[in-house]
């Protein structure tokens, strides 16, 4: 299974330009992935489809990532579930729902597990 720390560095690299990505190789070093990171900022909204993926089960999750200078944002459906960071806020504000009209995620629930997968919110 991904440890946190491997959920992270998967959301950091999907997060970056694919014809960044490209430029640096399969297996990227820390500075690599920062480099990175921080080159995808000036390029605005960006958006990608993927899936989680449970190792053990074979339990598989399509999702919908954005990611704009407002927010990050995971869409899930059936059932619909939408978990978003809004960036606008300090501290950064984690919500969730099924429309546009998110709530915010409590602390106490900051170790739960997102659709049954280890990404927890």
């Amino acid at each position: 299974m991904l440890s946190h720390r491997s959920i992270i560095v998967v959301f950091i690299g999907l997060t970056t330009l694919p014809a960044m990505a490209a430029e640096v190789r399969s297996d990227p070093s820390a500075a690599e992935v920062l480099k990175l990171v921080v080159n995808s900022y000036a390029s605005g909204l960006q958006h990608l489809t993927g899936q989680m993926r449970d190792n053990d089960s074979g339990k598989e999750e399509p999702f919908d990532l954005t990611r704009s200078a407002e927010a990050v944002r995971f869409r899930f459906d059936n059932p619909l579930q939408i978990v978003s960071l809004d960036l606008t806020t300090s501290p950064a504000t984690l919500r969730e729902g099924n429309t546009d009209k998110l709530s915010k995620v409590p602390a106490a629930r900051y170790g739960e597990r997102v659709r049954g997968f280890d990404l927890t919110y």
